[in-house]
């Protein structure tokens, strides 16, 4: 069985979503939205239908969401975050740039290493150190 939540009212300011984990999409233009938690979600691929540009947002928590494949982005997309949690997300292989460009900006921010880049530059990069110290 597949759920999908559709016409999210535009007003929600805090939306928490846990343990659905037949849920595939949401959808509606949550331009108020300040914090999204979405936890064991394992099903969902994608928040770029329903989220739009982000500009109010200030908290995104996203665990155990396997299925994910892509945040959205755009220009004004997170340009109020401030804490930002990544983990065990395997399916996003590279944060938006608009998000990449936020990461030395926020209060707190909890990520897996493969998220702050490119997951095989990051392991170059210690390729590159394990060489020097020799």
């Amino acid at each position: 069985m597949s759920v999908e939540v559709a016409n999210l009212p535009p007003s929600i300011k805090t939306l928490e979503i846990r343990w659905c984990s037949n849920l595939r999409s949401l959808s509606g233009q949550l331009d108020a939205l300040q914090t999204l938690w979405i936890d064991l979600c394992i099903k969902l691929k994608s928040l770029e239908s329903c989220l739009g540009s982000l500009p109010s947002l200030e908290a995104l928590y996203l665990n155990d969401c396997n299925g994910l494949e892509s945040l959205p982005n755009g220009p004004q997309a997170y340009s109020s975050l401030r804490d930002l949690t990544i983990k065990n997300c395997p399916g996003i292989k590279l944060l938006p740039p608009s998000l990449q460009q936020r990461l030395d900006h926020l209060k707190k921010k909890n990520l897996d290493g493969c998220y702050e880049g490119n997951l095989q530059l990051f392991s170059i990069s210690f390729n590159k150190i394990d060489q020097e110290l020799d």
